[in-house]
């Protein structure tokens, strides 16, 4: 039986979660935003690629640093600030905001640096360039929380790992489209110039992304929220949450913070790998980054799929633990037996696809619905958000530290440092996750209301 198929004839009233049909239903309103983010996030490590070849010698390393920088900081922005925002106004009102901001984002990244200015010079499109993908960072980044609140919210309890987990499988699909229709401006349109191709791969975000903006404008609350914002109370303030709640966020934060620096540091270890597999003159040419971030992409995309479906059955804790486990396992193996899996791509890629597959059929698919499903409704969307935040700025220093591995040690040795920082994960994940799988989100927000109004008793009699 098709998972949830069941649960949705059963839960035939609309305030209920709905079964898989249902929720297959919703998944491009949710999902397609996520896709749209990864496919953005992806395409602007491409356009790196392309602007060192159209700009060479004046689009240097620092350059690329700092246009990441404005990318992650725009996306912690997001997350933060819609996520908060899904807590405050609802899920659907934000929902429609984060696109409008991919839509306009990827408008004026694809413009850069018209309207602001004139001059097409390299250092105006660099200055320009930090001012809008600061601006799309921030629509990427806050999918995370509203696609995350607004599919566990919708979700039945026994497959909830399963239905929201999907949505998150845009992010696999995302980066395999980018790499594919970078593939395509450069291999079908060879008369294309360079500054048309990064402009072109803007556009296709921006035009996905406007495909699903009347989906938004039509998409109602969930019921959670409506609920929640129909009751006129007093709350207790930040401090009191994080009081109650903080651990919970130390640990969802810190295990996305270390999946993070693990799959976007990965990411780029990976890279520089199959750059130096490939013959000299071949590694630095735009064809072969787009490949090679094909293969990554084919290679990944499967497990996120098999953990959608595993999820569930295998429980979302034990899920990540033996994904983090796996990861750090795998990782020191290879790096044990590098030289002989180093000697070309096809020796490479089934330790490649294992570890792949430990990451994203563990922590990078579970920590997204663990960080959504710990936490009680009212708010749900703030804490995942926050969470989110702390994985990109783990992103940041994963690219960070991997490069400086490369540069003074070798590629190797940032095995070395996955195989660390997945041990750290199954210790923070042992302690700090709760195992929340099949279990209704209503017993999180009955103790939140307990321990509200245990404080609101308590505030009383000290006033009194």
């Amino acid at each position: 039986m098709i998972p949830g198929a069941k649960a949705g004839i059963e839960n035939g009233d609309s305030d209920q979660p709905g079964g898989i049909w249902e929720h297959l239903h919703r998944l491009p309103v949710a999902g397609a935003g996520f896709f749209v983010g990864s496919y953005n996030l992806f395409s602007i490590l491409t356009i790196y690629r392309i602007f060192t070849d159209e700009h060479t010698g004046e689009f240097t390393d620092t350059h690329r640093a700092r246009l990441s920088e404005a990318v992650f900081f725009g996306c912690v922005v997001g997350q933060i600030v819609f996520g908060i925002l899904g807590d405050k106004i609802g899920r659907s009102r934000p929902f429609v905001f984060t696109c409008l901001i991919l839509v306009g984002g990827g408008l004026l990244c694809s413009l850069s640096p018209f309207p602001f200015t004139f001059t097409n010079t390299p250092q105006n499109k660099f200055f320009v360039s930090l001012f809008t993908f600061f601006i799309l960072g921030i629509g990427i980044g806050g999918e995370y929380p509203l696609s995350a609140t607004v599919s566990v919210e919708n979700a039945d309890a026994k497959w909830r790992g399963f239905q929201t987990s999907l949505v998150h499988c845009g992010l696999g699909v995302g980066h395999l489209v980018s790499a594919l229709f970078g593939l395509a401006l450069a291999s079908g349109l060879k008369t294309l110039q360079l500054e048309a191709m990064w402009r072109l791969l803007f556009v296709l975000g921006m035009c996905c992304a406007l495909f699903i903006l009347p989906l938004r404008l039509k998409m109602a609350d969930t019921s959670v929220s409506l609920k929640n914002h129909g009751i006129d109370e007093r709350h207790p303030g930040v401090m009191w949450v994080l009081r109650q709640y903080g651990p919970r966020l130390f640990g969802t934060g810190a295990c996305w913070f270390i999946n993070d620096i693990i799959f976007y540091g990965t990411s780029v270890w990976m890279a520089f790998y199959l750059s130096d597999v490939q013959a000299a003159g071949e590694g630095r040419s735009l064809r072969v980054t787009l490949v090679q971030s094909a293969i990554i992409a084919t290679a990944a995309l499967p497990w996120y799929f098999v953990s959608s479906w595993y999820m569930d059955k295998v429980g979302h804790k034990k899920m990540q633990l033996y994904g983090f486990f796996g990861l750090g396992c795998t990782s020191l193996v290879m790096f044990i037996l590098y030289n002989h899996i180093s000697t070309g791509t096809a020796s490479f890629l089934p330790w490649q696809t294992l570890l792949l597959g430990f990451l994203n059929a563990g922590p990078n698919s579970t920590i997204f619905v663990i960080a959504s499903e710990m936490y009680p409704s009212r708010i749900r969307s703030t804490m995942h958000g926050l969470s989110a935040a702390c994985g990109k700025l783990g992103a940041f220093l994963g690219v960070y530290i991997f490069r400086s591995l490369k540069m003074i040690h070798g590629a190797e040795y940032g095995l070395v440092f996955i195989s660390v920082c997945s041990f750290v994960g199954v210790l923070l994940t042992w302690f700090l996750i709760e195992e929340c799988a099949e279990k209704p989100l209503e017993n999180v927000d009955d103790a939140y209301d307990t321990a509200r109004k245990k404080w609101k008793v308590e505030t009383a009699g000290a006033i009194t």
